[in-house]
Formats: C-alpha cells, structure tokens, sequence
C-alpha cells in the first residue's frame, strides 16, 4: 500500500523510484530533502508527480526532520498563534561524530578550508540539503514573496578531534559548516534559517526558533539524532498517507 522511501537527497533521482511506485499503484512516503517542497526548485516536475498521483489515486508525500519538521513545520505551527509575524530565524546545531563514514566526508571533514571552498563553488559538496525548501515553504505559508541567499561557510578545527569511525580531524582542518539561508522581502531580512554541523561529541543538538512580531516567541529544545527522528516521523505519517 506505502512504499517508504529512503534512498536519495536530490529529487530527480529520487523521482526514478517514486515514479514506479505510483504507477503500481502505492502510496509514497519519501524523505528526499528536496521533495519536502519542491515547487520553487522544480515547479514543472513538481506539477508531473502530482499529475501522476492523481491520475493513479495515491499521495505522494516529502517530509522528514528537516525539511519536514524541525525548520520548517514547527515554525509554521508555532506562527499560529501570533497577530503579527515581523520576522523569523531558526538555528539547528548538529554533532557529526555520531555519523557513518560516508556522511562524513559528504561534510568534508578533515579538509583544507581551500578545498571546501573549492568544492562548494563547483556544487561537488553536498552538506545540508533542504535549507532552501523548508525557508519557502515558511514563506509561502506567511504569504512573503522572499528572494533567498544561501552561504556556506567552513568551521576551522580548534584542536586535534577524533571522530569516531572517521579518524582524526587535525586542528586547522575542516571539522564542520555553517549553511546559512537568508530571505528577503525587500531590503528587509524577514527570514534566517542556521544549519550548523560540528565533529565534537562535546556538543548537543539543539533548536532556537525566535519569531519576533506580536506577541514575540522564542522556543529551544534539544533536538535528538536523526537516525530516530527521520525514520519515526516518516513511519508515523504512513497512517495518515
């Protein structure tokens, strides 16, 4: 009845699997970060899933933790009960330690600063996916029309780190990023979306959400790994799908 799908970040390959999925007829729960909200990045293939959904009467639905979650759902969700929104910004801090090896060196630990800059220029450094998704999918529920800049900046290594199924991550090295994600509406910054990842098993994952308007609102919490988070509220919306 419901293929979860778990497979890949970026939505033209992952429309590869969905596409048969519908055509045999099943439900899709996907965690693809850029199926989250894809009308902004890809409003044509966007309007071919949903054609095809309909046509063969299942829901195709994107979500996860982030997008579908943690930046974007629980913002929206705690605008409810403000008068005014002036503004929003929502920081997420990350510890990669806990990651398998391949995760970590899509986050170009142990690189030199000129390497990462390198590698996010060319678009060979997957980092985050989705901070661009859940940002418009803020937006569009607000009603601000938003132009988006997205900056990615590396973290230096302070000191020597050992990451546990990596190795060591030397101090002056790479041991992180700041993926930023900055809307405006106007000249004015309405919208400030922080995604920070650090190698450090000193650090916790954490979530600020700060919405200034009326009344002003400022919510942190701890935020578990996502290897439980993902896969319990991607399961959880199959009863609903």
């Amino acid at each position: 009845d419901v293929m979860v799908h778990a497979a890949v970040s970026y939505l033209e390959p992952a429309w590869q699997h969905i596409k048969q999925a519908i055509e045999a007829g099943m439900n899709v729960v996907s965690i693809s970060e850029e199926l989250g909200y894809p009308y902004k990045k890809y409003p044509k293939l966007s309007k071919d899933i949903d054609r095809l959904a309909k046509k063969q009467g299942v829901t195709v639905l994107g979500t996860g933790i982030n997008p579908g979650f943690m930046m974007d759902l629980l913002p929206i969700t705690l605008s409810g009960i403000c008068q005014e929104i002036d503004s929003i910004k929502i920081s997420r801090m990350l510890n990669f330690s806990v990651l398998g090896p391949k995760a970590q060196k899509h986050k170009c630990l142990g690189c030199t600063l000129n390497k990462f800059a390198s590698m996010v220029k060319k678009g060979e450094l997957p980092l985050h996916v989705g901070l661009p998704e859940s940002a418009y999918m803020i937006a569009d529920t607000l009603g601000w029309k938003i132009k988006g800049k997205e900056v990615r900046k590396p973290v230096k290594a302070g000191r020597n780190i050992k990451v546990e199924r990596f190795g060591t991550v030397k101090k002056g090295e790479t041991a992180g990023y700041d993926d930023l994600f900055y809307g405006y509406v106007g000249q004015k910054k309405k919208l400030i979306l922080e995604e920070k990842g650090r190698v450090d098993s000193k650090i916790d994952y954490t979530l600020d959400i700060e919405i200034k308007g009326t009344p002003n609102i400022k919510l942190s919490m701890n935020v578990p790994s996502t290897e439980y988070t993902t896969p319990a509220h991607a399961v959880n919306l199959v009863p609903i799908v």
